[in-house]
């Protein structure tokens, strides 16, 4: 079974080079449906071209889990989720971070300071009263 577009609900086309709504026309015309995705949407980053099983999910806003590998750091794998997301004429994979938990700041010990009651003792004092 197709999935459905997450626009107007009409079955999706596979081509070679995208998933498209049916109700999707070349050239547009007025009145069609806009959904149209790539399906090596994420190639630069490894992926393989986009399954039709991951297609369903993300038409049901079910992110997929992805592992890709980064364009800088000389190609470093990492995991994220991807999300559907509308882009101009067509839609994207938004790629989605777990939180991280914050790394505690560690602050050295600091040397006890003089309090204002407390000169040291080789200041001296006087009386400003005179």
């Amino acid at each position: 079974m197709n999935p459905l577009c997450p626009i107007c609900s009409a079955p999706i086309n596979e081509t070679d080079r995208v998933f498209e709504c049916s109700n999707r026309h070349f050239p547009t015309q007025p009145g069609d449906c806009k959904f149209l995705i790539f399906k090596d949407n994420l190639k630069a980053l490894g992926k393989p071209k986009l399954t039709p099983k991951e297609l369903a999910k993300l038409v049901i806003s079910e992110p997929i889990p992805l592992k890709l590998k980064s364009i800088k750091n000389g190609g470093k794998a990492f995991e994220c989720l991807g999300e559907l997301e509308p882009r101009g004429n067509a839609f994207g994979i938004k790629l989605v971070f777990a939180q991280r938990e914050p790394k505690p700041v560690v602050v050295p010990d600091m040397p006890e300071k003089n309090t204002a009651d407390e000169a040291p003792e080789d200041f001296e004092t006087f009386d400003m009263e005179d």
